[in-house]
């Protein structure tokens, strides 16, 4: 009973408890062209997002080809290999979480999650409700 227990507990995949961890797999699942462990790591509101989307495309196209709201995710848009440099945290509070992404070109993103029963999931980019406002300049200084 151990032994079953022990091999049960090695096929659990925890690399989605720390958000850099789900970054990482997020990355290696759209390198992989997985597109339904892709969108199994995304935020319930995204997953939502993506069912609409798939919902009004399936109303333009008719009774022929159905879309899945996997089939949804533009996972065309990264490039193939995508070259990870690095992932870093930049801020977890509570529920929520930053994560940087760095290419090995130098190309950055933040991505925002949300901790969900345990697990980091991703916001879509259009979903990143964390990003401060742009600054304003200070007003000109009006003397005489």
């Amino acid at each position: 009973a151990a032994l079953a227990a022990a091999l049960l507990l090695a096929g659990c995949d925890s690399e989605d408890r720390s958000p850099e961890g789900a970054v990482r797999k997020l990355v290696r699942s759209v390198d992989e062209g997985n597109a339904s462990e892709a969108y199994r790591l995304l935020a319930p509101e995204s997953q939502r997002e993506l069912v609409e989307r798939a919902r009004q495309a399936n109303a333009q196209v008719g009774g022929g080809q159905r879309f899945k709201p996997e089939d949804m995710l533009a996972l065309g848009h990264v490039p193939a290999r995508y070259e990870l440099g690095s992932v870093k945290l930049v801020r977890e509070e509570g529920e929520r979480a930053i994560v940087q992404l760095l290419s090995k070109r130098g190309a950055r993103e933040d991505l925002v999650l949300r901790k969900v029963e345990a697990h980091w999931r991703v916001l879509l980019p259009a979903e990143k409700d964390e990003q401060p406002p742009p600054e304003k300049p200070p007003a000109p200084d009006k003397k005489g």
